[in-house]
């Protein structure tokens, strides 16, 4: 597991572009602390998501987690 701590800040075009293409080639799981949808879209074949209360759901994309997260919300303000 490859774990990253705001991989992308500060991070000029083509070193964003060079990451993004050794992350694509990398087998193994990878856990980021800051939300990189551009990223995730490209290099995932699976988002986990969690939802800061203990939950956790499998997703497809990064739009799709973030659709998830916004349901929750308006859940809890009902």
């Amino acid at each position: 597991m490859l774990l990253l701590d705001e991989p992308t800040n500060d991070l000029d075009i083509p070193t964003s572009k060079f990451w993004r293409k050794a992350f694509s080639n990398f087998a193994v799981p990878l856990c980021s602390s800051r939300t990189i949808a551009f990223l995730l879209d490209r290099v995932s074949t699976i988002v986990l998501g969690f939802d800061g209360f203990g939950r956790a759901e499998r997703f497809v994309d990064y739009s799709q987690w973030e659709a998830w997260q916004e349901e929750q919300q308006a859940a809890q303000v009902r």
